[in-house]
């Protein structure tokens, strides 16, 4: 893209004027095949132009479909968008709030496809902008994570500062646009850090209503009642050492974290006589950390298994009912044997 938009502009110049590319920017293209063939052209650019635009359209229902459905398995979103549709097996509520939040957007631009257009350039840049930002990140607070493709510091400094540069250029170009991208942000980090503290937006309900004493009496149960089963989860965390303060920092982080009541810290072993040592430390460490943390359920699961594989966490995750996103290592090394990405969703938390 960075080489073909240059040749289609010049070469679109060479076929007609200025004037009319400015009057005619929503459909130039056919303009310029209609100047350049005839008629016959004009219209096989736009059936062309409509087959893509169906296609772009599906994919990113394809795609908004499987981002919100994993964001809302791991439950930065409400789950109510989980619901299947009986018919099609489809996440009917990511489907229609995709569609209302589009039509929306539509709506709130008058329908002007070119700002909806930059809007959407916004929005793509943004993707690109978290792309690279991520990758810093992983290089610095991940050093350690073996990576099948490795980028240099400069590639990914030059990268972000160009997506930064190209949004910045955009929204220079019409004010309005970086407008109506706040607001559709706004709304989805809003839905997301709602997610995140529904317990404390819960417990402050619970606090309003036992105001006032006929809703205390009508609602207080009800709200207690969801409060315990929105925290009714387990997570695990494999441990490879019995180290204290790594075990520490594994609570901190679900405490802080995940709306959990019970924290399984499993130890995969081989069978040997040092695996016997380490499991006994691991009890008396466990033992002295459930007295530090009360409100979190914690067990512990020594498993005798030759490698810390695939194969094996998806054995756990099914025997144990635990979604792989709720399981948590430390950062690997370069010695680790697997891609991070084979385990299907486990997460690291600790360099």
């Amino acid at each position: 893209m960075f080489l073909l938009n240059p040749i289609i502009a010049v070469a679109t110049l060479g076929v007609v004027d200025l004037p009319t590319i400015i009057s005619s920017a929503a459909n130039i293209l056919s303009v310029v095949g209609e100047r350049a063939a005839g008629s016959w052209l004009r219209l096989l650019v736009s059936i062309d132009a409509i087959m893509v635009l169906s296609g772009g359209v599906l994919t990113a229902y394809v795609g908004v479909a499987g981002l919100i459905k994993q964001l809302a398995t791991d439950r930065c979103f409400p789950s109510i968008l989980l619901e299947t549709n009986s018919l099609t097996g489809t996440n009917h509520y990511i489907i229609l709030g995709f569609f209302l939040l589009c039509t929306f957007l539509y709506v709130v631009t008058g329908g002007n496809v070119i700002v909806v257009s930059g809007v959407f350039a916004i929005a793509f840049l943004m993707v690109l902008l978290s792309f690279a930002w991520a990758n810093i990140k992983l290089k610095f607070c991940r050093p350690r994570l073996p990576r099948g493709c490795i980028s240099s510091w400069f590639e990914v400094i030059l990268g972000f500062a160009v997506m930064l540069l190209g949004m910045i250029g955009n929204i220079v170009y019409n004010y309005d646009l970086a407008l109506y991208f706040l607001i559709f942000m706004t709304f989805y980090l809003g839905v997301i850090t709602a997610s995140f503290n529904r317990s404390r937006i819960v417990v402050f309900l619970l606090y309003l209503v036992r105001q006032v004493p006929y809703l205390e009496k009508k609602f207080a149960n009800k709200i207690c009642n969801l409060l315990v089963s929105m925290k009714d989860h387990t997570a695990m965390f494999f441990a490879k050492t019995s180290e204290l303060h790594i075990l520490n920092k594994a609570i901190l982080y679900t405490r802080d974290n995940e709306l959990i009541d019970r924290l399984i810290i499993c130890h995969v072993h081989e069978q040997s006589s040092g695996s016997h040592l380490v499991g006994e430390r691991l009890k008396e460490n466990l033992l002295l950390l459930d007295h530090m943390y009360p409100k979190i359920k914690m067990d512990l699961l020594l498993v005798e298994a030759e490698e810390f594989n695939p194969n094996l966490i998806a054995m756990l995750a099914k025997d144990l009912k635990i979604l792989p996103s709720f399981m948590f290592i430390r950062c690997p090394g370069k010695s680790f044997k697997y891609n991070i990405a084979e385990y299907e969703g486990i997460r690291t938390i600790m360099r």
